[in-house]
Formats: C-alpha cells, structure tokens, sequence
C-alpha cells in the first residue's frame, strides 16, 4: 500500500486532493500517516521509494486560505516529467532532483490541483457577471493562458509519471470518456405564465384568435 505523509495542516482539504489523485485517477490503495515533522509530501512506494513534494501552499496558511493572498503567482516551467513542453506553475518552485530511488519535486502538485478542481478563487475574486455568474476572463487560468488547457490532467499524468519512474509494476486506471449534454435555460417555462394577468390574455387569444384549444387545456 502506498503511504502518504503530511502534517495535519487543512487535513480534510488534503484528504479531498489525496481521494481525487490517488482514488478517482490511479485507482490505488493508500493511507495517509499524520506527521507534523514531516516536510511537505512524502509519497512512500510498496518498493520503498519516495517521491517528495512541495507543500507550499498548505504550509502558508494561518488564517483560512479563502484571501487574495492565495491567488497563485503563475510562471511556466518545464520538468522532464510533464506531458507538455511546460507547466503552469501555480505553487512552489522548479526544483527537480532525481535518483532511483527518490524524486524531489519543488512543485506543490496537491495545492495545484485543489486549486483548480476547489474552484476556491471564485469564493475569493468578486466579480461576477449580469446573471451573477463567475466570468471565465476573471480567472487564474485565463489571465495566465492556460484556460484551454486541461491543467489537472496535466498534474495527475506529472505524478504519475513520477510514480512509475520509481515503480514501474504500478498500473493505473483507465478513465472510460462519457458524453453529457446539457442545456443553459434561462427561462425552462413561458414567463407569460409567471402572471395571471398575462397567462389569462395569451389563453384568450390562444382560444379566440388561434383556435388552440387543446394548447389551453393542456
């Protein structure tokens, strides 16, 4: 079983990022060991190799993270175990230092990830559009350029990566790509029929002037 340490530092947030990662996009068991001296992340391999992560974000916080504060800082970097030719950074540094048994990563992938998938910088950004909605251009992504870009995905294919670097018997689950459609009604019914007035004329006119009947009855 894979072991993850941390300190209890937003333990219920970590768990969230631990139970998407590890849980929804590898499909591996693992158990997560509070320690308090522990520096950042420190991901244990049934082999006995560990990958250590920044814990940047979650060190930083004294007072709730819902704060301006909290934005990311963004910059690209490139590391050898990225997809892409780079990354978004969002939190920690470039560091990178590989052997066979251990990789040390300045990147702090959790916070990265929570970030994004949290939603949290809509609760901290108050701008908000006609219909009080949250408006793409306000966002991290957008402003840094990387709002068509599946960053999240990007991050879970980093870790992996670094994963079966160290264990290569490690096997991950394969997500089965579904369709979901849906439609953005402002209005799902007549808003004549919001008022009595209103819904009384239409009726009449309906029955009088376009012999609709069976539209009143129904």
């Amino acid at each position: 079983m894979i072991i993850i340490k941390c300190s209890s530092c937003l333990f219920n947030e970590k768990k969230y990022i631990f139970g998407i990662l590890f849980t929804e996009r590898f499909n591996l068991a693992y158990q997560v060991n509070i320690d308090e001296e522990c520096e950042g992340f420190c991901i244990q391999l049934h082999n006995g190799s560990k990958v250590y992560l920044s814990s940047i974000f979650w060190d930083n916080v004294t007072d709730g993270y819902l704060k301006k504060s909290s934005l990311p800082k963004v910059c690209y970097i490139e590391n050898d175990f990225t997809p892409e030719k780079n990354i978004p950074l969002l939190y920690g540094d470039g560091l990178l230092e590989v052997d066979t048994s251990s990789i040390r990563c300045g990147i702090d992938v959790f916070a990265a990830c929570f970030f994004m998938l949290s939603r949290m910088e809509e609760a901290i950004i108050t701008v908000r559009d006609d219909v009080s909605r949250f408006p793409a251009t306000a966002s991290t992504a957008y402003k840094n350029n990387f709002l068509d870009r599946p960053v999240v995905d990007e991050y879970v294919d980093m870790l992996w990566n670094m994963l079966i670097y160290l264990d290569p018997s490690l096997s991950r689950y394969k997500l089965k790509p579904k369709t979901f459609v849906t439609c953005d009604l402002d209005w799902p019914f007549d808003p004549i029929r919001r008022s009595f007035k209103l819904t009384f004329l239409k009726s009449a006119a309906d029955l009088i002037k376009r012999k609709k009947f069976k539209f009143i009855v129904s």
